[in-house]
């Protein structure tokens, strides 16, 4: 199934770098389908430096929501878009009585979730 991630940021460097993006890796999500979105050129040049250039930065707007309305208009109309917060430090699931870490790639979820979507005409 194809999709795109879009993870909106602003001044969290540091979340985005221990927290989501590893939690992204873990999930085996594919670095190209991650797209970053930050408020201005400043904050694209700190991303940048951190992130040693390894993912695709997009300059957006400054605030969560207009951040959002920005994202889901940059891309195409039809394109499945998985949102997910800059300090997300995992998905877990509920196994026996706990939550673990989902054991899901981000790919299963994604189909899964956009498979819920179809069934209701979401």
């Amino acid at each position: 199934m194809s999709y795109v991630v879009a993870i909106p940021t602003y001044a969290r460097v540091k979340a985005l770098t221990t927290k989501t993006l590893p939690t992204l890796e873990r999930m085996k999500c594919d670095r190209d389908k991650i797209h970053i979105f930050v408020a201005n050129e400043e904050e694209r040049e700190k991303y940048d430096a951190a992130l040693n250039g390894e993912y695709r930065l997009i300059v957006g707007v400054k605030g969560i929501s207009r951040q959002r309305k920005f994202y889901h208009e940059y891309f195409p109309a039809e394109t499945r878009i998985v949102s997910i917060d800059d300090d997300v430090e995992d998905v877990l699931e509920k196994q026996d009585n706990r939550m673990v870490p989902t054991t899901y790639t981000l790919d299963e979820l994604a189909e899964e979730a956009y498979g819920y979507c179809e069934q209701v005409g979401a």
